[in-house]
């Protein structure tokens, strides 16, 4: 549990929370202080996330090849640094790149690759539910905070020296959790032969033979539709509500909704996730996220504002947790960082894209209308993915009862398909 809790500090003041969850606040600030179109400083994101895209697969072949502190310790010295050169830059130029970039490295390497395999080297039956608090509710709950908290400081300090002093908690207190609590099961870190079972911590598909099927190509693009619309359409929330006549304080209002639903979402969902037998239910949670955006788009008033936003925050959750938990179900543990590291990587350049595109479409149009819609269309396309999955994938057997991982797939569903 220690190990667990230690993640969930790191996923706290990880990049989805501290950069990504502070990202609207920042945005217009930015953006006005700059001289910039609201398209200008998405780019950072993008930037980040075609770096953590192209570093993803590295990281999981390193994550798995190593004591999983050496990478997250390198991340949170990459993203604190990455947001203290943030707080620096002048145009985007040389130093906007790089800060992006570093932003990126920090997210491949201290991100969800290596606390998923923390996480999955300690628990099975469970293993949703950890997931869901780890990965989900835990930056969540530091989203809550953090929306207010940066508004304050951007009002009391400026943005500068916002992002100096978000550096500064990554850097202390993610780091100590990195060498004080994280670490894998010992019996998981140790090879095959070792420890004596077919079924130990180690045993699974291979990278290549879990890249051969069709199963991982569907996941991996319906993930990639669902996450580049949701959380495209999360960094432009405070501006797309600023053209719907709402004002910046009831925005921040809804960035807290959205997080602290986010909590409740990530303990739904993950509790969802160890029930999860079918294909039309995981289908069904991804038709969830396009639920919400309309929902958001024609909202009026506080109560449904709020209402609108924390349902955006629970649906947050589908998107963190259901690639990973089915990834290493159907492929096990033996490389389920590197299989992860590809898969994020293309959902990494999907969340790069969501906030250019957008920012791109309204520059164009002058109205949120066109992309809010095209975002929707996107997570429906991904929940007829989720559809297209063998029935047959999703009979169960869980790790500790199954016999033969060869017959099982080397993880508790049955194995996909391997494309010739």
């Amino acid at each position: 549990m220690l190990a667990a809790l230690g993640s969930g500090v790191c996923m706290a003041l990880g990049m989805s929370a501290v950069f990504m969850g502070s990202f609207p606040v920042f945005l217009e600030s930015v953006s006005a202080s700059m001289g910039w179109g609201l398209s200008v400083f998405p780019q950072i994101v993008l930037v980040a996330s075609v770096t953590g895209a192209i570093c993803n697969p590295i990281a999981g072949r390193f994550i798995d090849r190593v004591d999983v502190r050496w990478p997250l310790l390198a991340g949170t010295l990459s993203l604190a640094f990455g947001l203290f050169l943030l707080s620096t830059i002048e145009a985007p130029g040389l130093v906007f790149i790089g800060a992006g970039v570093l932003i990126g490295m920090g997210a491949a390497l201290g991100g969800p690759l290596a606390h998923i395999k923390v996480v999955s080297s300690w628990f099975d039956r469970r293993r949703g539910i950890v997931m869901g608090l780890v990965l989900a509710m835990s930056p969540m709950l530091a989203q809550a905070g953090f929306a207010p908290l940066v508004r304050w400081l951007v009002q009391e300090y400026g943005w500068r020296q916002s992002y100096r002093l978000l550096a500064l908690a990554v850097l202390l207190i993610a780091g100590a959790a990195v060498l004080a609590l994280v670490r894998t099961r010992p019996a998981a870190a140790q090879p095959q032969e070792a420890v004596g079972g077919p079924m130990a911590g180690s045993a699974g598909w291979t990278a290549r033979q879990a890249f051969r099927s069709r199963t991982f190509w569907t996941l991996t693009v319906a993930e990639c539709l669902v996450a580049g619309a949701l959380i495209g359409a999360q960094a432009h929330l405070v501006s797309w509500q600023r053209t719907r006549g709402v004002s910046i304080d009831v925005s921040a209002l809804l960035l807290s909704a959205q997080a602290v639903a986010g909590l409740v979402g990530s303990f739904v969902v993950g509790a969802m996730l160890d029930r999860l037998r079918s294909r039309w239910a995981t289908a069904g949670m991804y038709l969830l996220p396009a639920a919400a955006l309309l929902l958001m788009g024609v909202a009026d008033g506080l109560p449904m504002l709020v209402t609108a936003s924390a349902f955006m925050g629970m649906t947050m959750s589908v998107v963190v947790l259901l690639l990973p938990y089915l990834v290493t179900r159907f492929f096990g543990q033996r490389a389920s960082a590197e299989i992860l590291g590809l898969a994020f990587a293309c959902s990494m350049t999907a969340i790069g894209c969501g906030p250019w595109l957008i920012g791109l479409a309204f520059d164009a149009s002058g109205s949120y209308n066109a992309p809010m819609m095209g975002a929707v269309a996107a997570a429906v396309l991904a929940a007829g993915l989720m559809a297209t999955l063998s029935p047959k994938a999703f009979k169960v057997v869980h790790e500790a009862e199954a016999l033969d991982p060869l017959r099982t797939g080397q993880g508790p569903f049955v194995a996909p398909k391997v494309l010739s």
